[in-house]
């Protein structure tokens, strides 16, 4: 805040430098010049001027010469120099070691009045700690006061320290480059393309065949080249010129000379300059005599080229064993890409270390030596061996030994060859033991036959086992007499295997076998297989045969239980059938389902498309019922749907119980759709002609009394009939849970019979096809158990029971779950209370209240449901005509659906009832009927208010007890 409201009071202060702030901060009433405000206008103007300058300026003020300077000159004075100590202090105790350089400058500037200049004046000068040289190139010019008077010196400057050290490097770069070029023997040329000047050294136009004093061009460059070099050279100049690959090129060429014809291979290393244009003006380089370089390394090439060549092993090591070239055959060997960092011995296998350091050894007095030894793989490890020949290499000279040279061969091959003719044989031996070990083992049978009346060379325990014999009773006979006598069935297949050469397959193949002194039919799958003999090239059969008998003959009782079921869904005397696929496929169906319900032949709809068979269940319910327990694999069902089936007699109206139970298959797939259906037409028709009888009655009782005993006559008729249906559905139930069951439980029994006492013996196969049996069994059991309960959902004396509302509706949300995921649907469950009732029914409640809740949800609005209950007094509910004496819970059932208008009320629970068309809404209108029904079968009643597009509320109560 002091700095700023100085700054106020100095505007000549200005500025955000890093001096400014100095300035204004230090304490100047402790200085000779005293308050800043109380300076000259002269110096306030130069300090201004100076704070703001980006160029390094520096004041003398006054006759003790004291010190001003800008941020840009701060460098000048160091890291740890005078900054800022020496702001505002005299000359002569901030510079004291330069003053007898610089105080006669100053002087003569004051005294006269004439600028100063100097350019890489050497100024030394105290900064980063210590007195060092520095180069300055400045100005001193005389500041004069309002009055004329001399008041200061003004110093321009910048330090050129680095500039000047520059250019002294530069020169003596230049003494040292051409020292350089002639302690080198290099000859040098510059050309100038615009001025087509050439120049160079003598020793490139004595190289030529030039005098001294002989002017040169590019020609002459180019006519004492090696005609075979001239093209290539000029390219390469070309190129250079017009910029490309850099302006430079590196070459190598010949050249001979015009006077005393002698060769020189040359080395040409050349860099043309470009300016702004982008256009040559110098172009110069140096020439390298290489010749005797050039043809030494022809020779050593081509001693190369044959080293490299060869298949030998070929390496060249230092006296201390450092590896300096190992031909490629000898790299490969080695597993090595390079010869840099290897010491000879890193190469010989670790076992044979200490014998190669005793033949190195014995270089020293003898010149040469070849053992057998073995080195090793880099990458691998692996030991090669190899025939070792190594000579000392001397100095032709001093004849000191300078290295030493190896030329190997590869003998792993033959050291190999040994080994594996011995191992061959042993391997031979051992795995003829194994095989036969294997065969006589193995838990199929297997026996090799030979010749034309294929006799059996060999027979494992197995086949014995299943021939019922003993090795001595069967080797070296013909097979076909030691079986019983046979069809000729199995000689045809041997036949055929030596006749083709092809090998024969036999599923289920049957053969009469003797077994405890009689015969038996028993099954194999079988392979016949030909071998022959590489040394004799005697034709053979393997047999190979597995006995699958238990599993054929339980496969056939399982085809006859699944006939049994067959013949039992065929001549049940309610209605069933059998979709198949996503086609929904008619696959099966019963007399009673085709005939009677259908009305169609039965060609006319098995094998056939339930849609292709009745197109008007086009945009219907039911086909998409079936696809969906085809899709979940949850049963579904529903009673009294009422149905109008087009048959060959025309449209016909049903009311129908019926339930689609998903089939699966083995690996727990779902491949079809299994419908059961009873006709309750007669019931129901009989129930609304109660209740229009009822009615009438009620009107005309008192005039109509005879009447009444004729409808009561009907009406007994009509539940005689009902009785009859029933009766048939009990005794169908005893057929599904005694009759059915019955071929279920031998089949059960049979197979752990066979487990326990062959399950050992068994093939992975055949205990795979006896678990497939056991999940056939269980799905045709829980199938029968389906159709058990289904027919006693009719059972109007079910059993009721205490059961919480809230383990009721967790079942029922369980049940829907998919259902109500895909509709983002959510349901609230609050206090609910404990009522007696029948569980199943009152599920049935929920399950379609829910359905209706998201069948009727708004567009884009996900439903969500909440579900209350209290108790309440009987007497309160009067006007129900309810029991005013008991106690009843009342359930209170919300969603925010579409609604409906309130004056359908009581409409929407009539039977058949729609309030909205099929092509917006699905449905059969009797989901609230069947809610109704079953609340009043409870002694309770149920209500529905509603409001348009906000949604519905349902009502219900049902006694506690």
């Amino acid at each position: 805040m002091k700095d700023k409201n100085l700054a106020n009071h100095l505007p000549f202060i200005s500025g955000n430098s890093e001096l400014a702030k100095i300035i204004l901060a230090k304490d100047w009433s402790k200085t000779e010049l005293d308050h800043p405000a109380s300076w000259p206008d002269t110096l306030k103007i130069l300090l201004n001027t100076l704070l703001n300058s980006k160029f390094p300026m520096f004041i003398w003020w006054g006759n003790n010469l004291n010190c001003f300077y800008n941020d840009a000159y701060i460098p000048s004075l160091g890291v740890k120099g005078k900054h800022p100590s020496i702001l505002g202090m005299p000359a002569k105790d901030a510079w004291p070691e330069i003053g007898d350089f610089i105080k006669p400058l100053i002087d003569k500037v004051w005294e006269t009045g004439e600028s100063t200049w100097r350019e890489n004046q050497l100024v030394p000068i105290f900064r980063d700690g210590k007195v060092e040289d520095a180069y300055w190139t400045f100005c001193y010019s005389q500041i004069v006061d309002t009055n004329g008077t001399t008041s200061g010196v003004l110093v321009s400057c910048t330090e050129t320290t680095d500039t000047h050290l520059s250019l002294k490097k530069l020169k003596e770069s230049e003494n040292q480059l051409s020292f350089a070029i002639e302690a080198a023997e290099l000859a040098t040329w510059d050309y100038d393309p615009l001025t087509n000047n050439f120049q160079s050294n003598g020793r490139l136009k004595e190289w030529f065949g030039l005098e001294a004093n002989d002017e040169i061009s590019l020609d002459n460059a180019t006519n004492v080249m090696d005609p075979k070099d001239v093209e290539r050279v000029k390219n390469d100049i070309k190129k250079a010129l017009e910029k490309k690959g850099r302006g430079r090129y590196n070459t190598v060429y010949k050249i001979k000379n015009k006077k005393t014809g002698q060769l020189r291979t040359l080395k040409a290393m050349v860099r043309a300059w470009f300016n702004e244009k982008n256009e040559a003006y110098r172009f110069n380089g140096t020439l390298q005599d290489i010749t005797e370089a050039y043809n030494a390394e022809q020779e050593n090439q081509k001693l190369l080229a044959l080293l490299d060549a060869s298949q030998q092993i070929i390496g060249l090591a230092d006296v201390n064993l450092n590896l300096k070239y190992c031909n490629p055959a000898g790299r490969k060997l080695l597993g090595i890409e390079k010869t840099e960092g290897k010491n000879l011995l890193d190469c010989i296998y670790p076992e044979d270390l200490g014998r190669a350091k005793e033949l190195i050894q014995k270089l020293k007095t003898e010149d040469y030596f070849s053992e057998k030894i073995r080195v090793f793989d880099q990458e691998s490890k692996h030991p090669i061996w190899i025939n070792w020949n190594c000579v000392t290499v001397k100095d032709s000279i001093t004849n000191e030994i300078v290295g030493i040279g190896t030329v190997s061969s590869n003998i792993e091959e033959e050291k190999r060859n040994d080994e594996v003719l011995h191992r061959a044989f042993d391997q031979i031996e051992t795995e003829e033991r194994k095989f036969r070990n294997l065969v006589e083992n193995a838990p199929v049978g297997i026996a090799i036959l030979k010749g034309n009346d294929f006799t059996v060379e060999l027979a494992n325990i197995e086949a014995l086992k299943i021939l019922g014999k003993k090795e001595k009773d069967v080797r070296n006979i013909p097979l076909l007499s030691i079986l019983p006598a046979q069809d000729n069935n199995l000689h045809n297949v041997l036949k055929k295997v030596l006749k083709t050469g092809e090998s024969q397959r036999g599923l289920e193949f049957s053969l009469n076998i003797k077994v405890r002194g009689r015969e038996v039919k028993t099954f194999f799958n079988s392979i016949f297989h030909l071998i022959t003999d590489e040394v004799t090239n005697e034709k053979g059969i393997m047999v190979v045969a597995n006995n699958v008998t238990e599993s054929v003959k339980f496969k056939r009782f399982l085809q006859e239980s699944e006939k049994q079921f067959r013949n039992f869904v065929l001549q049940s005397p309610i209605a069933m059938t059998i979709f198949q696929g996503p086609d929904l496929v008619i696959q099966m169906a019963n007399k009673v389902m085709y005939q009677t319900l259908w009305r169609k032949q039965r060609h006319e709809v098995i094998g056939k498309k339930l849609l292709d068979v009745f197109p008007e269940l086009h945009g219907q319910k039911y086909p998409q019922q079936l696809k969906d327990v085809l899709e979940l694999g949850k049963s579904f069902s529903e009673k009294e749907s009422h149905a109008i089936i087009k048959g060959e007699d025309g449209q016909q109206e049903f009311y129908l119980d019926y339930e689609y139970a998903p089939l699966r298959e083995v690996d727990g797939t779902i491949s079809g759709v299994m419908v059961t259906v009873n006709d309750v037409s007669d019931k129901v028709r009989a129930r609304l002609k109660l209740e229009e009888f009822s009615k009438e009655l009620e009107e005309i009782v008192k005039e109509r009394t005879g009447l009444l005993l004729t409808t009561n006559q009907k009406l007994k008729t009509s539940i005689a009939k009902l009785e009859k249906t029933n009766e048939e559905l009990e005794s169908f139930a005893y057929i599904s849970s005694h009759d059915l069951q019955e071929p279920l439980r031998k089949i059960q029994i049979f197979s752990s019979r066979i487990k326990e006492n062959y399950g050992k013996d068994f093939p992975v196969e055949v205990h795979e096809d006896f678990n497939r049996i056991v999940k056939a069994a269980t799905r045709m059991r829980t199938l029968i158990d389906d159709l058990l309960s289904f027919s006693m959902t009719n059972n109007l004396n079910a059993e009721s029971k205490v059961v919480n509302l809230y383990l009721i509706l967790n079942e029922v949300i369980d049940g829907l779950r998919e259902k109500l995921d895909y509709k983002d649907s959510k349901i609230h469950l609050g206090n609910l209370c404990d009522v007696k009732l029948v569980p199943f029914q009152i599920q049935q409640v929920f399950t379609n209240l829910i359905e209706n809740s998201m069948k009727f949800a708004r567009d884009g609005v996900a439903p969500v449901i909440s579900i209350t209950s209290k108790e309440v007094q009987g007497k309160s509910l009067e006007k129900y005509n309810l029991d005013k004496d008991k106690i009843y819970c009342k359930i209170i059932y919300k969603d925010n659906g579409i609604g409906f208008e309130e004056k359908y009320g009581e409409q929407i629970f009539d039977l058949f009832q729609r309030l909205h068309g099929k092509e917006h809404y699905k449905g059969t209108g009797i989901g609230l009927a069947i809610v109704k029904k079953i609340i009043q079968n409870h002694n309770g009643h149920v209500e529905a208010t509603g409001t348009s597009g906000e949604g519905a509320t349902f009502t219900i109560y049902i006694p506690v007890n």
